[in-house]
């Protein structure tokens, strides 16, 4: 039996989290798929799943945006090598303006299944 691809997506959007769900679980078997709408519940996660992969956007309400949690992310010692894409409405340009860059990034909702597929294919 293969392991588990452990996956964490972060998005506020019930309807995107839908669609990355349905790709996943057609692409990956066995599947850990996490889900949350927010960093603070995604930090939560963190600290008690060993993730391979991480899916967010970048423009969430809360009390830590995409930007805030990725710079956190890459500043904690037990989480800064987990691969992100990020997934997101923003152009090219506007995510070059990121505090820490992503490993990939992805155009929001996922048009073409199994271009993200190899995209996570390639990092994981």
């Amino acid at each position: 039996m293969s392991k588990a691809v452990s996956i964490l997506c972060i998005n506020d959007s019930q309807t995107d989290q839908f669609i990355l769900k349905e790709i996943l679980t057609q692409s990956y078997n066995p599947l850990d798929l996490h889900q949350t709408q927010t960093s603070k519940q995604a930090i939560v996660y963190l600290k008690k799943y060993k993730i391979d992969l991480i899916i967010q956007d970048i423009i969430r309400p809360g009390e830590m945006n995409g930007d805030q949690f990725l710079y956190w992310l890459k500043n904690h010692n037990d989480f800064y090598d987990i691969p992100v894409i990020i997934m997101s409405l923003l152009s090219a340009d506007e995510i070059q303006h990121l505090s820490v860059l992503p490993h990939v990034f992805n155009h929001k909702p996922p048009i073409a299944n199994q271009t993200l597929i190899k995209l996570i294919n390639t990092i994981i």
